[in-house]
């Protein structure tokens, strides 16, 4: 069975400049250490999880979309990280309170977690996929992510599964795996040209929102997710291009860069679906998104 990827969008600046001076990696170094430097890491509403249906509840009630523009930045850089693929933006869009969301966030970065064969880190009912993107977002109440970091409601991430079994080769997905196809080395930035990161979504008529942390070091619990059920397809070429030419060192490649599921610890999952939601896909400079009383429900 092919692997699928997910890709999760986190909406915020660079995590790498909040996550503190202890090291940490998917090694030695890796997931069931981190507790030891980052005490967060160990507490009960942690990322990622298993989207089981015993811990879903479904909302019956029909909820209007609204649509938000997922426009293009003013610039984008590609980064390695040494842990991951990283696209940043400049001058991101900004999601108004008018959205899914209870405040305004603005997006800063997307990145990607995969494996060398299996890789994501939410799974559905107990399946791992390829790997995962995330867009994060903060919340604009705060000045910047390093604030935002460590209050409530502070950060807003949109995952999204991909999956390796396209039978061509995805165009607007090729925007980032044609910059990297030759080799990355660590800790190297690029500038590309921007594009909306709509481009990148698939439909968004199923998705499940709960509250966790980041998935990384420091772990912080300030995270509204929501991760959407329809995949991101690519093919199995673009998926080899990012298990072996982004590099951790030398030419030795990163994978397997994804934390384990945590614990649920009692906290809600729920599952919107959208009737008639087939049409809504996102397309060009426009996403679709739920409307939701998150202040209410999330709590």
């Amino acid at each position: 069975m092919k692997a699928y990827l997910v890709v999760a969008i986190l909406l915020v600046a660079s995590l790498d400049n909040t996550t503190g001076n202890a090291a940490w990696d998917y090694g030695a170094q890796g997931p069931s250490t981190w507790q030891n430097n980052y005490t967060t890491c160990g507490s009960r509403s942690q990322s990622p999880i298993d989207i089981v249906d015993s811990a879903v509840t479904s909302q019956a009630k029909s909820v209007p979309f609204v649509t938000s523009s997922l426009s293009a930045p003013t610039s984008m850089s590609i980064h390695n990280n040494g842990h991951s693929l990283q696209v940043d933006m400049t001058g991101g869009y900004t999601i108004t309170n008018a959205a899914f969301l209870p405040n305004s966030y603005k997006a800063v970065q997307y990145h990607f977690h995969w494996g060398n064969t299996t890789g994501s880190e939410h799974k559905l009912k107990g399946q791992q996929f390829f790997g995962e993107m995330h867009i994060v977002h903060y919340n604009t109440k705060y000045p910047n992510i390093s604030q935002a970091l460590n209050q409530p409601q502070g950060l807003a991430v949109l995952a999204f599964f991909i999956k390796d079994t396209a039978s061509k080769s995805n165009v607007n997905f090729a925007k980032i795996t044609d910059q990297i196809q030759n080799g990355f080395a660590s800790n190297t930035n690029k500038n590309i040209p921007a594009f909306a990161p709509s481009l990148l979504l698939p439909k968004l008529s199923v998705y499940y929102r709960y509250n966790g942390s980041l998935t990384t070091p420091p772990c912080s619990e300030t995270v509204i997710w929501t991760v959407f059920k329809e995949p991101i397809e690519i093919s199995a070429s673009q998926a080899t291009i990012l298990k072996t030419k982004v590099y951790k060192t030398g030419t030795t490649p990163v994978f397997d860069n994804f934390r384990p599921t945590q614990p649920l610890n009692g906290r809600k999952i729920l599952k919107y679906q959208i009737s008639g939601a087939a049409s809504y896909k996102a397309q060009g400079f426009v996403a679709t998104f739920l409307m939701a009383a998150l202040v209410c429900i999330l709590n």
